[in-house]
C-alpha cells in the first residue's frame, strides 16, 4: 500500500480536528498498534487522539488507496485571536490536502476561500496531487460529519434527501454531489 502525506486546514472551529480523529479511530490502526489502543480501552476519536498523543506516535489512517499520515499541526488558524502565527507552522507540500470551511460563517466561507488562495499561490502550501474543500456545519460540496461518521465511508441514509450529481466540471473544478469522502482518496 502506498504512502501518502496529508495535512487538514482550514477555519477554527470547522470541523478539522473531528474529523481527523474520526478517519483515525475509524480506519487508522496498523496490526502493532491495536494492542496499546485496546488496553487503554478507547471506545470513540476523542480516546484515540489522547492515546496517540500520550505516546507521541505520528497521526495516520489507512485510505482505500494508500496510507495517510497527518503532517504538521493541522489546527490552522489556531483559534481566531492568534492568527499571526497562520502562516508560520503550514506543512509545505502534501500529497492530499484536505481544506475544511465552515460554511455557517456569515461570510459563507469567502474569507477561508481567500486564505486558501494566499497559500496557494504564495506556495507556502503546496498540494502534489488532490486538494478536497470540505464544507461543514452545512449540506454543501462534500457533505460529512467527522462527529458520527457519517458519508465518510459509505453514502449515508442520513442525507437521503442528497441526490447523487456524479462529476461536474465546473470552472475547472470538479464538484462532486453526495460522495462519500472516502471515494476521493
Amino acid at each position: 500500500m502506498a504512502s501518502k502525506t496529508m495535512c487538514v486546514l482550514g477555519d477554527a472551529d470547522a470541523g478539522k480536528k473531528t474529523l481527523t480523529w474520526h478517519l483515525v479511530f475509524t480506519c487508522g490502526a496498523s496490526l502493532p498498534e491495536i494492542a496499546p489502543i485496546e488496553k487503554s480501552r478507547v471506545r470513540d476519536y476523542r480516546g484515540i487522539a489522547t492515546v496517540y498523543r500520550q505516546q507521541g506516535r505520528p497521526v495516520s489512517f489507512y485510505g482505500p488507496s494508500a496510507q495517510y499520515t497527518i503532517i504538521g499541526n493541522h489546527d490552522y488558524p489556531p483559534h481566531p485571536k492568534k492568527t499571526n502565527h497562520f502562516t508560520e507552522d503550514i506543512p509545505g507540500n502534501a500529497d492530499v490536502a484536505l481544506w475544511a470551511v465552515d460554511a455557517s460563517a456569515d461570510d459563507y466561507g469567502a474569507c477561508s476561500s481567500q486564505r486558501l488562495a494566499s497559500l496557494l499561490s504564495s506556495r507556502k502550501l503546496r498540494v502534489e496531487e488532490q486538494l478536497i474543500i470540505i464544507a461543514t456545519k452545512i449540506i454543501s460540496i462534500v457533505p460529512v460529519s467527522g462527529l458520527h461518521g457519517d458519508n465518510l465511508f459509505e453514502k449515508s441514509d442520513k442525507a437521503a434527501h442528497l441526490q447523487s450529481a456524479g462529476k461536474v466540471e465546473e470552472g475547472g473544478l470538479a464538484v462532486l454531489g453526495a460522495q462519500p469522502l472516502m471515494s476521493l482518496l
